[in-house]
C-alpha cells in the first residue's frame, strides 16, 4: 500500500513529464488497460501509435486495415475507449497453436465509446474476422490473402498494415502490386516494420548465439526456443524500402524508426514468460469478481516503473519503423 500511494501521489509529476498532453496520456491509459497482461507490447505499442496519430493526414477514410486481427488495437488508434472491464484476452485458446486463433463472441459493450470511421478490414485468419465483424467497426470485413485480396481497383484512400513483419521478402512484390492495386492514386500506404538494428536489441535471440559461439547446444536450444521466432522476422532498412516502393510505383514519404535497445530487451521478454500463468490468475480474478479493482492498482503500481520506457524513443538506430509511401502511378 506503501507503494501503491506514493505512486499515486506522484502522478502529478510522472504525466507532466512523460505526456505531451491529455490526450497522449489517455492513449496510454488505454493501450496499458487492453494488454494489461503484456505490458511491454502495451509501451511499443504506445510509441509506435503516437508516431502513427501525429500523421493523420494520411489516414483518409476509406482505410484498408491490412491484417486488422479482431481489430481491438486499430479502434484504440482511431479513438475507441474499451470498457475497462475487458482487454485484449477475451477469446484465446492455449491449445491453439496460435493462441489468438480461437473464436469466443466479443462482448456487446467492449468498446466504451466507438472510434472514427475505419474502413475496411482483411486478416487471413478467419476467427480474427469473425471477432473483427463482431466489433462492428469498420464497413466490410473480409478473410482473405494480402497477396490476393478481396477489394476492388482504387477503393481506398489509404491502407494500413502492422503485419508486414511476417511477409517473405520474395512475396513483397506481390503485396505491394496489391496495395498499389487497390490503393487511389496520390494516397498513402502506412505500415510498420523491423529496421535494421531489430535483431541486434533482442535478448534472447543473442544470448543464443553467445552459446552457439560456445558450443553450448543445450542453452542455445534454450533461448533460441525463448525467442519463439521472432529473430526471423527480417531486419529492413531505410535503403531497402525504398528500393521496394519504387519498383511498385510508390515513393518513401516518411521513413521514421523507434525503440531503443533497452525498450526492445524489455520487450523480448517483460511477461511473456508468464503469460500462461497470468491468464489463469485473471480468469480467477473474474470468477472472484476482483478483475477490475486488482487491474486498477496492479496498473497504478506498475505505471511509475515502465513510464521511463517511453521516453525519447524516436531515435536514429531503432529496433522498429514506421514508413509512409505515396502511390504515384
Amino acid at each position: 500500500l506503501t507503494n501503491f500511494f506514493s505512486v499515486l501521489s506522484g502522478r502529478d509529476k510522472l504525466n507532466q513529464n512523460n505526456f505531451n498532453n491529455e490526450k497522449e496520456e489517455k492513449l496510454f491509459n488505454e493501450l496499458i488497460n487492453y494488454n494489461w497482461l503484456r505490458i511491454e507490447s502495451a509501451l511499443v505499442n504506445f510509441i509506435e501509435t503516437k508516431i502513427i496519430i501525429s500523421r493523420k493526414k494520411y489516414l483518409k477514410y476509406p482505410i484498408l486495415d491490412m491484417g486488422c486481427g479482431d481489430g481491438l488495437y486499430t479502434s484504440i488508434l482511431f479513438g475507441a475507449e474499451l470498457n475497462k472491464n475487458y482487454d485484449a484476452y477475451e477469446s484465446i485458446d492455449f491449445n491453439e497453436a496460435d493462441i489468438y486463433n480461437f473464436y469466443k463472441k466479443i462482448p456487446n459493450d467492449i468498446l466504451k465509446s466507438k472510434p472514427a470511421p475505419i474502413g475496411f478490414g482483411l486478416d487471413i485468419r478467419k476467427n480474427s474476422v469473425k471477432k473483427a465483424r463482431d466489433l462492428k467497426v469498420y464497413d466490410q470485413v473480409k478473410a482473405g490473402d494480402f497477396r490476393k485480396m478481396p477489394f476492388k481497383k482504387n477503393s481506398v484512400n489509404c491502407v494500413f498494415s502492422n503485419a508486414i513483419d511476417d511477409i517473405k521478402e520474395s512475396d513483397l512484390p506481390i503485396v505491394f502490386n496489391e496495395v498499389n492495386r487497390v490503393l487511389k492514386k496520390g494516397r498513402y500506404f502506412i505500415f510498420t516494420a523491423p529496421a535494421k538494428n531489430f535483431r541486434k536489441y533482442l535478448l534472447y535471440y543473442n544470448k543464443a548465439l553467445k552459446y552457439k559461439k560456445q558450443n553450448d547446444r543445450l542453452n542455445y536450444s534454450l533461448y533460441l526456443k525463448l525467442d519463439r521466432g521472432r529473430s526471423e522476422w527480417a531486419p529492413r532498412s531505410q535503403v531497402f524500402w525504398d528500393d521496394v516502393l519504387k519498383k511498385n510505383s510508390f515513393e518513401l514519404v516518411e521513413y521514421i524508426e523507434y525503440g531503443n535497445k533497452n525498450l526492445f530487451e524489455f520487450w523480448d521478454t517483460g511477461f511473456r514468460p508468464f503469460f500462461y500463468y497470468l491468464m489463469n490468475l485473471r480468469n480467477i480474478l473474474r470468477e472472484q469478481k476482483l478483475y477490475l479493482p486488482f487491474k486498477k492498482v496492479f496498473l497504478e503500481l506498475i505505471k511509475g516503473h515502465i513510464l521511463k520506457y517511453t521516453e525519447n524513443q524516436v531515435v536514429r538506430n531503432g529496433a522498429f519503423a514506421v514508413v509512409v509511401a505515396k502511390k504515384i502511378n
